[in-house]
């Protein structure tokens, strides 16, 4: 233990010592210059006496103590034991403890949480995590006095990251892509089955990032699977990959062109086939206008009112906007922004450089670029060949408030939307689409409008969303949602096989008075389904997965977690961490000094009586 002396106003000590400096010489040379030598010694030694106890209470010094650090090996789930016997040769005086029984070490002790180990060993100044590491629900939001070290398993080989598709609908195509980790000079095939048969594949060679395609034929819970083969057919693993898909409502479009378009005109037979009511309005010359319609009684084209009732998505030449009215102009604002209508831009080659004139067209960081075609790679599995698309010269820069609706075959957006309000608003680069269809490219022209349209459609519900940070869930560990709603005191409902298995009283968050959150636990495996208890008919379908299943997926995931987690710490103990936590401080008792400064004023003034 490490003992020191500390001055408790040390930023005060230079004037005091030239006080005291001054007055001690001052009254030391009256002292010298007296008749009477005897005792001289004995005076000046009681002067400094008083002197020193003067500086004392005015500086009041005290003691600082710091504890011997301590250092703790913590062990989770099946660490290594190689890491076991490095560790005990680098540190032998470490304490080694055990995290929550998951190391299978019984005779450690024994900690449940991080927060209980800083209870348990105040004076642990290092934690070494070795194994897997911690669960993500485990680590704590505040700061902890004591460092944390990570000493983590490798990642085994295997998927480590995988975006599913959301909002997915019936008879459409989807697209998942991942990560993949493997040594470099192996080989390894994911395949997409559906009930056995698979929809796509994609050979890996090493490590690196993939895309598996697939279709949606039907409604409901579907559970797909991921093969992971040899070259030689041999299956690694197969792993689960639970959708849900929405019916597929269709929506009510509106379509203003400037003039008339052969664009527009298949626009709207493909859209007509597929079942969607369209109608559309062309300016034919000033005033005057040719409206169609299909699989629509009426349609007045009216922006005002209340649009929301009667069309879900409007698609709009860039030159329509200026054609309205300052009125027509407000109500579509406040259509997309107040009643959730969806709004879709189409842009020519001029059109931009107008875009700063119009609120609804700002904020998508358009720039100009020599390129004026694109190759596309459909969804489509049949079509193995890319195929030509012409865009006006223009391209997006990175923006985080906008996200894509339609990619080329090298990863550029070619359309993109971002929220507005409730709404949301898209912009499309493509120039002409309908040559396609010319080319009997039919369903590759069916597919490139519907990603364009049905993310731009999908207007909010009133029913209950619910959120989650992951779609990996395993029984018997906490699932942490979050609730959008406009109900007050919402009650969670955690649903099994048509019976209630978990319920729970939601936390209102503390920002914003519609999020709730809760945390809830499944005990076994399969389809589940949240509700709230005014509204269990609207439930949320999720899928909890198999222990043994994505293992791979599952400890990368909680690896970064953990390297986050550290990250912030580090952070917040150079920024917040209390003092104390180093050392301690205990000041000296006032009165010894009182005590000592009033024994040397009686020396020196019964001194001057002897």
């Amino acid at each position: 233990m490490d003992v020191k002396l500390v001055l408790r106003y040390a930023d005060s000590w230079l004037p005091v010592l030239l006080v005291w400096g001054v007055v001690f010489l001052l009254l030391g040379y009256w002292e010298v210059r007296r008749p009477n030598r005897q005792r001289l010694v004995f005076r000046l030694s009681a002067l400094a006496l008083a002197m020193v106890a003067l500086a004392a209470l005015a500086l009041q010094p005290a003691w600082q103590t710091r504890k011997r650090t301590e250092k703790i090996v913590l062990l989770t789930a099946r660490p290594l034991q190689s890491t076991l016997d490095s560790l005990s040769r680098l540190n032998p005086q470490a304490l080694w403890v055990d995290y929550a029984g998951q190391s299978g070490r019984a005779a450690l002790p024994s900690v449940v949480d991080l927060a209980h180990l800083a209870r348990q060993y105040p004076a642990v100044a290092e934690v070494i995590v070795v194994g897997e590491g911690i669960p993500a629900y485990d680590l704590p939001v505040g700061a902890l006095p004591f460092r944390l070290t990570l000493v983590l398993n490798p990642t085994p080989s295997g998927i480590q990251a995988l975006q599913l598709p959301q909002n997915l609908q019936a008879q459409t195509y989807f697209t998942i892509e991942g990560q993949y980790a493997q040594a470099p000079t192996a080989e390894t095939y994911l395949v997409l089955a559906d009930e056995g048969k698979g929809q796509d594949s994609v050979l890996l060679k090493g490590s690196g990032g993939f895309q598996l395609k697939g279709y949606a034929p039907l409604a409901g819970q579907l559970l797909y699977k991921i093969r992971l083969r040899e070259k030689s057919g041999k299956i690694i693993r197969e792993e689960p990959l639970p959708l849900v898909v929405a019916e597929g409502a269709q929506p009510r479009v509106w379509i203003f062109n400037a003039s008339p378009s052969f664009e527009s005109k298949y626009l709207k037979n493909m859209l007509g086939d597929a079942g969607y009511s369209v109608a559309t309005r062309s300016v034919v010359s000033k005033g005057k206008f040719k409206d169609e319609r299909v699989n629509a009684d009426q349609a007045d084209f009216q922006l005002a009112g209340q649009l929301s009732q009667a069309v879900d998505l409007i698609v709009m030449d860039a030159a329509y906007w200026a054609l309205l009215s300052p009125a027509e102009q407000g109500a579509l604002r406040y259509a997309v922004a107040e009643q959730g209508v969806g709004l879709l831009w189409l842009l020519s080659e001029s059109d931009p450089a107008q875009m700063a004139n119009n609120p609804l067209m700002q904020g998508f960081g358009l720039v100009a670029q020599n390129q004026d075609t694109v190759q596309y790679k459909a969804n489509n599995l049949q079509q193995k060949q890319p195929v030509m698309l012409r865009k006006i010269p223009f391209q997006f820069t990175e923006n985080p408030q906008c996200r894509p609706l339609l990619k080329s075959q090298q990863g550029n957006s070619l359309a993109v939307y971002r929220p507005w309000g409730v709404g949301k608003v898209g912009i499309s680069l493509l120039s002409q689409t309908f040559p396609l269809v010319l080319q009997g490219h039919s369903k590759i022209y069916a597919e490139i409008w519907h990603q364009l349209l049905n993310p731009l459609s999908q207007k909010p519900q009133n029913q209950a969303i619910w959120h989650t940070d992951s779609w990996l869930v395993y029984p018997h560990r906490p699932m942490l949602w979050r609730l959008q709603t406009a109900e007050t005191q919402p009650v969670a409902l955690l649903q099994h096989k048509a019976q209630t298995i978990g319920r729970s009283v939601c936390t209102q968050h503390p920002d914003w008075p519609q999020h709730w959150l809760t945390s809830l636990w499944a005990n076994e495996a399969g389809w589940h389904h949240l509700a709230t208890a005014k509204d269990s008919l609207q439930a949320k379908a999720f899928y909890v997965m198999p222990t043994e299943n994505w293992q791979a997926l599952h400890l990368h995931t909680q690896r970064r977690s953990n390297e986050a987690w550290v990250g912030r710490q580090s952070a917040i103990r150079r920024e917040a961490l209390p003092a104390q936590y180093a050392a301690q401080t205990e000041p000296i008792a006032v009165g010894w000094w009182f005590v000592w400064l009033l024994l040397a004023v009686a020396y020196l003034w019964i001194e001057r009586k002897l």
